[in-house]
Parts: structure tokens; C-alpha cells; sequence
């Protein structure tokens, strides 16, 4: 089975031929009303379904760049992200290629954020890790007092203590992202369906951005 990027489509334009492929989306993380909103787009990564056996319960991303899924829209003349024709008042390629990588990010940069996530995921998530199963067992034992007692006044539990390690990373990563513009969207706000990035509104002038 072929892989893809679920969260794309194709449009047909007057004058445009081949279809557009839309591959960034309105940031639906700020208000519509705002400047981030109408400065800004998403790139969404999908969730991965077939990293591990656990992919049901254990959130993973696709690490395949943008536009280098098995699946892919390609060309074989188009290496980044090119403007070919414009819908709903903002622009777009003719390939699964995203304003993303390389122009923003490269692809080492890229792989090296989503398999971190992805690491951090996997210890928040895994019902099969040594701690999750002692705490587990601690509960039982304890009719239910352990999480009472001990996650309350003493420690989170192993899971939380993950997440919050993952939101740490991620507001760091936007730090150190913030002078070219791109931040990453804790995917719990996306209820870990897709690992968005916030992009600038790409312009009508940017023609193969990553040269």
C-alpha cells in the first residue's frame, strides 16, 4: 500500500492545467478575525497508522517530507515548492511539494522534529513501558489511592510527566523557530490527529523559495 498525505486535495482553476494541489490550510489556531490568521497557513502532517502495532492508541507522524510519499504528486521538473496558479485567494503547486521543505525547514530539520515528537509520543503513550505498569500495578494494589495520593501531592504520572516534557520541546523548538516565522502546534491541540506547522502566507512572488 502506498503512502500519502491524507491532508491534501486537488482543484481545478480557469487557466490552470494540471489541477492545484492544496496542501496548506487556514490556521484554524487563531482567531479569523486576526492578523495571525490572515498572515499564516498550516502544513498538517497525518498521523502514521503503520509505524508500530500499537499506532491505534500510540500517536505517531509520517516522517516522509511533504511531496516524498510513495503516494506523492510529483514532477520531475519541480524540486520545491512552486507557484503555479492561485484558489481561494492564496497560492499553490502543482505538486504534493509544500512552502514548508526545504524554503523554511530542511529535510534533516524535519525528520529530526517529527521522530522527537514521535519519541516523546511513544513514552507518553506506551500502556506497555516498565513505569506505566508499576504505576498500573500501584493503582490496583491500592484500590485507586495511588493516583489520588500520590499523583496529586507528590508526582504527575509517568504519561503526564512525558507530555509535558513534549510541550517543553516544542516551545523551545518555536523559540529557536521564531526568526523564520514557522512554529509547531502541540498536537494535543489537534487531538494528536496531525502535527501542524504555522507557516507565513506564502506570496505570489515566491517561485522556488528553497534556491
Amino acid at each position: 500500500m502506498e503512502f500519502f498525505n491524507y491532508h491534501e486535495f486537488l482543484v481545478e482553476t480557469s487557466g490552470t492545467s494540471p489541477s492545484l494541489v492544496v496542501n496548506h490550510f487556514p490556521n484554524n489556531y487563531c482567531a479569523q478575525d486576526s492578523l495571525c490568521f490572515a498572515t499564516t497557513r498550516i502544513v498538517r502532517v497525518p498521523r502514521c497508522y503503520t509505524s508500530s502495532s500499537l499506532s491505534d492508541i500510540i500517536p505517531q507522524f509520517s516522517n516522509f517530507v511533504p511531496g516524498t510519499e510513495t503516494a506523492a504528486l510529483s514532477n520531475s521538473n519541480v524540486s520545491t515548492f512552486t507557484v503555479a496558479g492561485s484558489f481561494d485567494g492564496n497560492i499553490f503547486g502543482i505538486t504534493s511539494l509544500t512552502p514548508l521543505v526545504p524554503a523554511l525547514l530542511s529535510p534533516h530539520q524535519f525528520q529530526d522534529i517529527v521522530n522527537s515528537v514521535n519519541d516523546h509520543l511513544y513514552r507518553a503513550f506506551n500502556p506497555y513501558s516498565y513505569q506505566v505498569v508499576i504505576e498500573n500495578t500501584l493503582q490496583v494494589l491500592s484500590g485507586g489511592l495511588f493516583s489520588s495520593l500520590w499523583n496529586r501531592y507528590i508526582s504527575e504520572s509517568y504519561s503526564k510527566r512525558e507530555l509535558l516534557q513534549l510541550e517543553r520541546y516544542i516551545e523551545s523548538l518555536n523559540d529557536t523557530l521564531a526568526a523564520k516565522d514557522v512554529k509547531i502546534i502541540s498536537p494535543r491541540l489537534s487531538g494528536y490527529l496531525s502535527l501542524d506547522f504555522q507557516i507565513p502566507k506564502p506570496q505570489e512572488t515566491q517561485i522556488n523559495p528553497g534556491s
